[in-house]
């Protein structure tokens, strides 16, 4: 609505939590305040992969953004998001030789009876970093999760963050799904992501996993 007659009422119901999609006026923003990590619409889309980067400074490890989306899933769409064993560490707390992993293989389970698939990803120290990396990471203890509500990054503070998000990706295997029809290679992107978590899914409910193993063989990538 241009030049609301009165912005400060429509800022007191978007914090009241009474806007909606039928009312005057719209409440634009990049929706961190609600659910930062971007999946909440995927998941009443549902959609079947979902690859969610979660950059948000979280330097013990509480996945608080994490956390605030399985609630909300549950909650508002009887959605339920299974993780097994999360093996990604907070820097400070893990020995040096500790095995760390920088993502998570989660399920998806929608209350119509699919089953979908979401990639977890989060920055973090691992051992056999690029050496540049290092040398950021010996400076900075914070590194990689330095407070976001610094706005004044650095050259080499931006290509620490981009070379470890390119190691880190890496761990899911090469770019070798270039030139791959696009259903194929998210299909084979997740399959391939699913083989390497078997070991930390080994709580969930086996049957689940086998109508996720199913899905991911049966070609098709639907959502």
């Amino acid at each position: 609505m241009s030049n609301p007659s009165n912005s400060l009422a429509a800022a007191v119901r978007e914090l009241a939590g009474l806007s909606s999609d039928e009312g005057r006026d719209i409440y634009l923003s990049d929706g961190g305040h609600f659910e930062n990590l971007g999946v909440y619409e995927m998941l009443r889309r549902r959609c079947a992969f979902i690859l969610v980067s979660d950059a948000g400074a979280d330097p013990t490890c509480t996945f608080f953004d994490l956390g605030g989306l399985v609630r909300k899933a549950k909650i508002d769409f009887d959605v339920d998001i299974l993780f097994g064993h999360l093996s990604i560490g907070a820097r400070a707390e893990l020995p040096a030789d500790a095995p760390k992993a920088a993502w998570a293989l989660g399920l998806v389970r929608y209350p119509e009876g699919s089953v979908g698939a979401i990639l977890y990803l989060k920055p973090t120290y691992v051992a056999d970093l690029p050496v540049d990396v290092q040398s950021y990471g010996n400076g900075s203890k914070a590194f990689p999760h330095e407070s976001t509500g610094d706005q004044f990054v650095s050259e080499s503070q931006f290509e620490s963050y981009r070379n470890l998000g390119w190691h880190l990706a890496m761990q899911l295997g090469s770019p070798s799904y270039v030139g791959f029809k696009e259903e194929l290679a998210v299909q084979s992107f997740f399959s391939d992501a699913f083989d390497k978590a078997q070991a930390a899914l080994a709580d969930v409910d086996p049957m689940l996993l086998n109508r996720l193993r199913l899905r991911l063989q049966s070609g098709l990538v639907q959502g």
